[in-house]
């Protein structure tokens, strides 16, 4: 992504504090219905391109990338939204693998928040930027879009597409607040992506009921991926391959597609392991993939998790799998108070901000300890950034950073 210039960044700034404001404004709904008349409004860019559409409790986001690779070694040009982004906004809307500008974020949002008072109900974040992909994607002239969806599946700003091949990669807890507290109640939601007699993909732990009757009733072919144990990202392999097979990619093109990786998935950088696990199903295959890959070495965890998430799960699994805990409090507003973490986690040194619980972990790690950073997208975030300022006089082999360090 180029540099933009101070004015432009400042402007970009503007705009997107006024976005993220609109993420405490979402409000109750029961369908899509309210989205309609915006569409219209914009021209309908949601039916000039051709689309895969992914949801899934954990892989969503490592699937969707991998698909977009593949599309895009043979030859397309595709557009990949994605979300939650690790250091700047524009990573979520990409075509070929190249982040949107900062005047392009500009023009389309304020383009997107005009035409969005045609609707009866105010429109929240995620759906002003869903819309904003839409149109960037219809402008340029994609081939073929990929898009994860953000929450569930049935109720999201992304589910207004007729796909070509819908994908759900996994289902289990998490949050329940917004989508139930049972596997079925969540299956429901992400079953709501399943289109007419469009092709779906369902991963290991997908086949629920919900999902198959949802299936049934569309007259959509099932294609299933078997399980794989040790790690997400053989299973991510495995389904991302499943769908590049069914759009009837050559090899090459495949393989491209699966060897691509997005960055903090288990990311290695000397001895520092960057890994955005945030809810327990997560975690469990993360400690897995550690004790895989490091059978000799103990996890020292840099840990901060957020509020929708199964936090008193989530600490039993790490206190069962990690030799030490640095408790951390992202600078969010969805980020879990230390205090509260720290009743489930007697073990970890006083509780700090990211930064500073890195440089402790960073200080004190033995010698047969690696550190994870996780819990969190926004604490990978913040330790990237922690890391570019400040490894060096830690003395600490941390390898060369996942991506150059930019914030907007």
């Amino acid at each position: 992504m180029s540099r933009p210039s101070i004015q432009s960044s400042n402007m970009l700034n503007l705009f997107l504090e006024k976005l993220f404001a609109l993420q405490r404004k979402q409000p109750v709904i029961e369908n899509l219905d309210h989205l309609i008349p915006v569409l219209q409004a914009l021209g309908n860019p949601h039916l000039d391109f051709a689309s895969i559409h992914v949801a899934g409790t954990n892989g969503k986001g490592s699937v969707t990338s991998k698909i977009a690779a593949g599309l895009q070694a043979s030859g397309k040009i595709v557009g990949l939204y994605t979300s939650p982004h690790l250091l700047r906004f524009s990573e979520r809307i990409r075509i070929n693998d190249k982040e949107i500008d900062s005047d392009k974020i500009i023009e389309l949002g304020m383009h997107v928040m005009e035409a969005a008072k045609r609707s009866p109900l105010p429109l929240h974040f995620f759906e002003i930027t869903t819309l904003m992909a839409f149109l960037y994607f219809a402008h340029s002239g994609v081939d073929i879009a990929v898009l994860e969806t953000g929450l569930g599946g049935s109720l999201d700003a992304t589910n207004v597409v007729y796909p070509l091949l819908s994908v759900i990669t996994s289902i289990s807890l998490d949050h329940t607040d917004r989508l139930g507290d049972t596997i079925e109640s969540i299956a429901m939601q992400k079953a709501g992506i399943i289109k007419k007699r469009v092709p779906v993909i369902l991963g290991p732990n997908a086949r629920c009921v919900s999902c198959m009757q949802k299936a049934k009733e569309q007259d959509s072919i099932v294609h299933f991926v078997k399980e794989y144990t040790c790690s997400f990202e053989e299973e991510n392999q495995a389904i991302a391959k499943k769908a590049l097979d069914i759009l009837g990619l050559d090899q090459q093109a495949i393989q491209i597609g699966l060897e691509y990786t997005p960055p903090c998935r288990f990311q290695i950088q000397g001895d520092v392991i960057f890994d955005v696990a945030h809810n327990p199903d997560g975690f469990l295959k993360l400690f897995t993939m550690f004790r895989r890959r490091f059978p000799h070495h103990r996890a020292r965890l840099v840990l901060g998790v957020s509020l929708d998430k199964d936090i008193e799960t989530i600490l039993k699994i790490v206190a069962d799998n990690a030799s030490f805990v640095h408790l951390v409090e992202a600078q969010s507003l969805r980020a879990v108070s230390w205090k509260r973490m720290s009743l489930s986690c007697p073990y970890s040194k006083e509780p700090s901000l990211v930064g500073g619980g890195l440089e402790r972990a960073l200080i004190e790690k033995q010698k047969d300890e690696k550190i994870i950073i996780c819990g969190s997208f926004y604490v990978v975030a913040e330790s990237l950034a922690s890391l570019n300022n400040s490894s060096s006089s830690w003395g600490v082999n941390t390898g060369s950073l996942p991506f150059p360090i930019t914030r907007s």
